[in-house]
């Protein structure tokens, strides 16, 4: 009876010795799926860390690209209002410009209408001068024939 309780019980132990056996294999199957598992967590961990790493980056660039783009927008900004301020000063120079040729227009009739007056004076000197050298020939001729006139009245006188 001790030898049948003791066959049972290394049957019981063979049992258990091959449920170990069996429970060990499992069990090494399961930690190296789980170290598989670890893996590609670590991996999918390392991904994660690139990825948000790209991210930041990314936003950095972002940001960096906005500031520019403000810059950019600035700058386009100050050269408008020069290019209007150019704009501006083209149409004060035009305006003066006009202004000044019409002023020189102005003139060149002041000295065309002087040049005229000047003209005018010269021909009415000249007529003038003219009439007098008249007036003066006429008197001359009067004194000449007041003369002898004055002359034939004093030989007449002197006959008599």
């Amino acid at each position: 009876q001790l030898q049948t309780e003791l066959d049972e019980i290394q049957m019981k132990l063979i049992d258990a010795e091959s449920e170990i056996t069996i429970k060990d294999s499992k069990l090494s199957s399961i930690m190296e799926e789980n170290k598989k598992l670890n893996d590609k967590i670590e991996e999918f961990s390392q991904e994660k860390s690139r990825t948000l790493s790209q991210f930041e980056n990314n936003d950095e660039q972002m940001k960096q690209l906005q500031q520019k783009l403000l810059s950019q927008d600035e700058e386009i900004k100050k050269l408008k209002d020069e290019t209007d301020n150019h704009l501006q000063n083209i149409s004060n120079l035009e305006s003066q410009n006009k202004t000044m040729k019409e002023e020189q227009e102005r003139e060149k009739e002041k000295e065309k209408e002087k040049e005229r007056e000047s003209e005018n004076t010269k021909s009415i000197e000249e007529t003038q001068n003219t009439a007098k050298e008249e007036t003066s020939d006429d008197k001359s001729e009067e004194e000449k024939s007041d003369e002898e006139k004055s002359d034939e009245d004093k030989s007449d006188e002197d006959k008599s």
